[in-house]
């Protein structure tokens, strides 16, 4: 801390350290006091005790849908604290809606996420696909949330891992295969790089490891501002595809079909 004040007294001067310090102190000891251990604890507990309560009352996809909230949607009903403070997912109500709808009537064992946030759409998965016994979630950067994708899971009686990584990553396939120990996947779910070449990459290297019957959803296929809509264009050619909803210029996630025998 007190050699960032010294850059920014030297950058700035004394005037801009004198208004900006006080304030900048201030967030760096609660960010501080937040990564303590017994401070994430109580926030853990305070979390999973307001999630146990939502949980026991939920009894279809609308409730579980409540309890995260949605991207264009209030904030869900479950209030967590710190790093579990939320569990909204980035899609809209109507598109993770259908989603979930979909893989469910393919009845799932296993199902991979490459993308997570914030926990939400592994929540659902957890809470709605009652045929679905192991969850991996891809992700960059889980900041400590782990856990709590730990408890949801074994409260729904899943069995979850988190991996984090680059999910383009040789170390990262190959501790997928690991997992899956000769398994297959049924319902794969990419949200992670949105770049042509990064949404490419993940589905040439986990379409492989599919069921014949498995199914793919692919998030942002209309989203002009990323290069999903380029790579989508191109599985259209080859593959059953089906667009979720069927129009809009966000909010739209992508179904392929593998139908292989």
């Amino acid at each position: 801390m007190i050699e960032k004040a010294v850059s920014s007294y030297k950058e700035n001067g004394l005037s801009h350290l004198v208004a900006k310090g006080p304030r900048y102190l201030l967030n760096q000891m609660l960010s501080m006091l937040v990564s303590l251990p017994i401070i994430d604890h109580i926030f853990f507990w305070y979390s999973t005790r307001d999630l146990e309560g939502r949980m026991k009352e939920e009894q279809n996809l609308s409730d579980i849908l409540d309890t995260t909230g949605t991207y264009f949607d209030p904030q869900g009903e479950y209030r967590g604290a710190g790093a579990y403070k939320s569990l909204q997912p980035i899609q809209t109500r109507e598109e993770i809606s259908e989603m979930a709808e979909r893989a469910k009537s393919n009845q799932p064992s296993t199902v991979i996420e490459i993308g997570s946030a914030k926990g939400g759409t592994a929540y659902i998965w957890s809470r709605y696909l009652d045929t679905a016994e192991t969850i991996l979630c891809l992700d960059m950067n889980f900041n400590g949330r782990e856990k709590l994708f730990d408890y949801f899971a074994s409260y729904s009686g899943k069995q979850i891992f988190c991996l984090e990584g680059n999910s383009h990553a040789d170390r990262t396939k190959n501790r997928v295969e690991e997992i899956l120990s000769g398994e297959q996947i049924d319902f794969l779910y990419i949200d992670g790089d949105h770049s042509y070449q990064g949404v490419k990459s993940d589905f040439e290297m986990y379409k492989p490891l599919m069921s014949n019957e498995g199914i793919i959803g692919m998030h942002d296929v209309e989203n002009q501002n990323t290069g999903v809509p380029e790579f989508w264009s191109e599985l259209e050619q080859e593959y059953d595809c089906e667009k979720i909803p069927q129009e809009g210029e966000s909010g739209v996630t992508g179904l392929v079909k593998i139908n292989e025998s």
